[in-house]
């Protein structure tokens, strides 16, 4: 299936009006983001993925790419893109997901006493399905402790938890490359929160006027304002390129460690490009464009900290530039001893048309 820009419209149009810069704000200081899941759960977005039959959009990869970048664009501070993604997984697997939102995380200590360190969004997710060496479980926030620090920003959904009691956890009997699930969804999400600093900064470098022009039209200003966009633009289609030949559907366990067919190589490669591109951009993004802002950038009026902060903190979930490109630099050299150019190579692992 193609893109469907109904659905895409619809969420974009929905996060511009009732997920503002105010809300962000006050579901990160504490506030409950109940209302808003409710919100979101009305239109049925945590089903994006599921067959029609069954309540869901039935949405295509293309579409899906799309959704969880403008989750990312809205700086969106609960985990929509982490649940319609695994709904969708769990009920090809034929595995009933409980209600609410869901987060992914690596499972680290005893399985008795399982942790999950920085956990993305769990300030504001029901679950967390958790992997680790023994297999993987839905673990239950409200019984986790919160243990350590925010990693010293106050206003992050990050938790680092553990279970001194896992008796509610739920096994799941599937096996499939998580932290690869992760790190797709996230290499969208950081396309978005990338294209919005771009648009933040653009609208500022228009109206802020400095020796008698704004200083958008200053040459320096906008060399920087270009390398950006050219970031933005190498992360967006580096992840559309990740989803557009991800067989989600194909299988209980279709992703980097699934049966090893030429289709699903090709699609690991693509999701270890993404994501890699992804995290190595975001650091680029987040300084040119609080370079061009100045020290306003940081402040609780501007916006623009409420995504440059989620670059910084999403460009490291599910790893950063450098495992991912180590994997796709050992795909490169498996090619022999005369390996294919790197362009030759990036080539041959896109998607069919």
């Amino acid at each position: 299936m193609s893109l469907d820009p109904l659905i895409v419209d619809a969420v974009e149009r929905f996060l511009a009006e009732q997920c503002p810069s105010e809300r962000v704000r006050q579901i990160e200081q504490g506030g409950s983001p109940d209302a808003l899941w409710s919100e979101l759960a009305e239109l049925g977005l945590p089903d994006l993925l599921l067959p029609e039959e069954k309540g869901g959009a039935a949405a295509s990869m293309q579409t899906a790419a799309r959704v969880f970048d403008a989750c990312g664009a809205a700086a969106l501070p609960v985990p929509l893109a982490f649940t319609a993604w695994l709904r969708g997984l769990l009920y090809r697997a034929g595995i009933e997901l409980p209600p609410g939102p869901v987060t992914l995380a690596k499972m680290s200590g005893e399985a008795g006493a399982p942790r999950c360190q920085r956990v993305p969004f769990a300030a504001t997710a029901r679950w967390v399905l958790a992997w680790g060496d023994d297999g993987a479980r839905l673990l239950p926030v409200a019984q986790a402790e919160v243990i350590g620090s925010t990693s010293g920003n106050a206003n992050t959904l990050r938790r680092d938890l553990a279970w001194p009691d896992p008796s509610a956890a739920i096994a799941l009997d599937m096996s499939r490359d998580w932290q690869a699930d992760g790190a797709l969804a996230t290499a969208a999400m950081l396309a978005g929160a990338a294209r919005r600093c771009l648009e933040i900064t653009v609208d500022y470098a228009n109206t802020r006027a400095q020796f008698g022009r704004p200083i958008g039209k200053f040459q320096a200003i906008q060399h920087q304002l270009s390398v950006v966009a050219e970031e933005v633009f190498a992360m967006r289609m580096a992840a559309q390129q990740a989803f557009a030949g991800y067989d989600h559907g194909a299988s209980a366990s279709p992703g980097i460690h699934a049966e090893e067919t030429h289709a699903n190589r090709d699609a690991q490669l693509r999701v270890a490009m993404a994501k890699g591109r992804a995290s190595e951009a975001a650091r680029t993004v987040a300084a040119l464009c609080h370079g061009i802002v100045g020290a306003i950038g940081i402040t609780d009026e501007f916006a623009l900290h409420l995504f440059t902060r989620r670059l910084l903190e999403w460009r490291q979930d599910f790893g950063g530039e450098t495992p991912w490109y180590e994997r796709v630099g050992q795909a490169l050299l498996a090619g022999g001893e005369t390996p294919p150019s790197a362009l030759d190579f990036l080539l041959a692992h896109q998607p069919a048309a």
